[in-house]
């Protein structure tokens, strides 16, 4: 809220480090029928360390490969981030990896960190980009060295950073036209689509959990313990425990968003068509997760 005064738009990242190296380990891939594939491995274990942060809403990817992990190379990527986003401010998500938390880190002034729970990484996006790397990049090549395999590993993640629409998840939000849908249950954090008509309201409510809406499409007002705060595509709100809060759209088109709920606060999977289908469904989380 306070960034919205500033003028300055907030973006939401979601980091995670990989590593890449010489020491191979055999994926999937086609044969014709009847073939049995060989692929070569290498038995070298040699390593570099990708780090990156995605931006789901929109698919904007930054991405750095150092030698190791430590408070020192990721006070590097972080400066990084900051670096390429001096107008944003940024909300990084990641796990608690002790070099998130180490006391060396630094971190920007443009940059706040939210570590996730522990044990948690079906709720990390950044965790699929490993998957797309070594599926698509890497995957059953043998290098002859470590700086070979850096250049590969290099060139798949600029792919990924221009290809803003692979990386992205804001269609299903953009294109959303129901007022409450549950998409995703995890045990610690549960996403949910929301779009509101011209003139329409969540509804004042307090609640004993954190939540973080993100606008995509549209314009309105936030309004949290009396405070109203215009907000618009692009924008962010964080609710901590125990706020009075409501979403107004106040445009005269609809108002696109998801929020997340930490930890969840319905049932996982349910729809709701309208505010009255919502108002009137006492539901709530009952401990059973998409997967």
């Amino acid at each position: 809220m306070r960034q919205a005064k500033q003028g300055r738009s907030v973006r939401l990242m979601f980091q995670d480090e990989g590593r890449f190296g010489l020491l191979g380990k055999p994926r999937r891939c086609w044969a014709p029928a009847g073939v049995r594939p060989v692929v070569g491995a290498r038995l070298l274990r040699k390593f570099s360390y990708a780090f990156a942060a995605v931006s789901p809403h929109d698919g904007v990817m930054d991405s750095l490969i150092l030698p190791w992990v430590n408070a020192h190379t990721m006070s590097m990527f972080l400066s990084t981030v900051s670096q390429r986003h001096p107008d944003e401010y940024i909300v990084m998500v990641m796990d608690q990896a002790g070099w998130h938390i180490a006391q060396e880190l630094e971190v920007p002034q443009n940059i706040r960190l939210v570590l996730l729970p522990p044990y948690s990484p079906e709720i990390n996006p950044a965790e699929h980009i490993w998957d797309a790397l070594r599926e698509d990049c890497i995957g059953n090549t043998v290098f002859a060295s470590l700086e070979a395999a850096d250049k590969a590993l290099s060139k798949g993640l600029r792919s990924l950073e221009s290809d803003h629409e692979r990386m992205q998840s804001r269609g299903l939000a953009v294109k959303n036209d129901e007022f409450h849908w549950v998409l995703y249950t995890a045990k610690h954090c549960q996403l949910v689509l929301m779009a509101l008509k011209p003139k329409e309201e969540i509804g004042a409510e307090v609640h004993k959990l954190d939540q973080f809406f993100r606008v995509e499409e549209g314009s309105g007002e936030a309004v949290l313990d009396g405070v109203r705060t215009v907000i618009r595509a692009g924008f962010a709100v964080v609710v901590p425990a125990g706020t009075n809060h409501n979403i107004i759209n106040t445009g005269s088109v609809p108002l696109k968003l998801y929020t997340l709920y930490a930890p969840p606060n319905h049932r996982d999977g349910v729809v709701h068509h309208t505010r009255a289908d919502a108002q009137a469904d006492n539901e709530h989380f009952d401990g059973k997760t998409t997967e």
